[in-house]
């Protein structure tokens, strides 16, 4: 019986590597090798393409939209300002296809925190001009005091985080003489505990003043002179009534 196949794996290369006009008889022995169905296999099998997986609506929207950070992403999609094909995803872990048109219909906020509108209604009431100047951020957090400086026209900040009680000794040692503070008053956090009332909501007026008698204070002893405090024009996120205050370092006497 004579066929035109390979004999052997051997036999194979050198069919697939000749001439298409070379003709080749192979006896098919008693010990061949031989596979039809691998020869069909190896000789007509194509590239198998798998699905894509698809990814978290947080995860695609990082990936389009790199300019917004998690945190905005993530809160747009839970305000439901986040459309997939047309259709409000409330929940940052659907699953979305590669293929979807997702679109974000929200306002970007000026500062990349709410803390930024604080201490810019303190810059404006106060007069303090930033430009060129070399700031430093006391609590750094997420940012809105050094974002609100840059764009200001601070030339450069400094971004730390403080430990409890460490504020004012740190940031005295690294002012020059005629140097500008403004400091954020929270008072659910500088009341005794008698006097937050429920939720950490400081309500009392009388509270207000006497905490912020006490900071203007403190500060003073530091070799400051209080310029001024304005009522945030923006309440804390449990609703506190918080507050900004402007000093001025007293230059020392040569």
């Amino acid at each position: 019986m004579a066929l035109r196949l390979p004999l052997s794996r051997s036999s194979a290369t050198s069919i697939f590597s000749s001439s298409i006009h070379s003709t080749r008889f192979l006896r098919i022995s008693e010990r061949s090798n031989y596979c039809p169905l691998r020869t069909f296999a190896v000789a007509k099998s194509e590239k198998i393409h798998l699905p894509k997986k698809k990814k978290r609506l947080d995860e695609v929207c990082l990936e389009r939209y790199q300019q917004y950070s998690r945190t905005f992403i993530q809160s747009w999609i839970l305000q439901g300002k986040v459309l997939v094909d047309g259709r409000v995803v409330s929940k940052a872990g659907t699953p979305v296809s590669d293929k979807s048109v997702v679109e974000i219909k929200a306002v970007v906020p000026k500062y990349v925190c709410r803390a930024g509108y604080k201490l810019e209604a303190a810059i404006e009431e106060f007069g303090v001009d930033v430009v060129g100047k070399v700031a430093l951020d006391s609590g750094l957090s997420t940012g809105g005091f050094t974002d609100c400086l840059l764009q200001h026209g601070a030339s450069y900040v400094y971004g730390v985080d403080v430990g409890y009680g460490q504020v004012m000794p740190a940031v005295v040692n690294v002012m020059k003489s005629e140097s500008t503070l403004i400091t954020l008053v929270k008072p659910q956090f500088e009341a005794r505990k008698s006097q937050v009332g429920g939720g950490g909501v400081v309500r009392d007026p009388q509270v207000h003043q006497e905490v912020l008698d006490r900071i203007i204070k403190g500060v003073e002893d530091f070799g400051f002179h209080s310029k001024g405090w304005i009522e945030s024009p923006i309440k804390g996120a449990e609703g506190n009534t918080e507050f900004l205050v402007c000093f001025q370092r007293i230059p020392k006497a040569t």
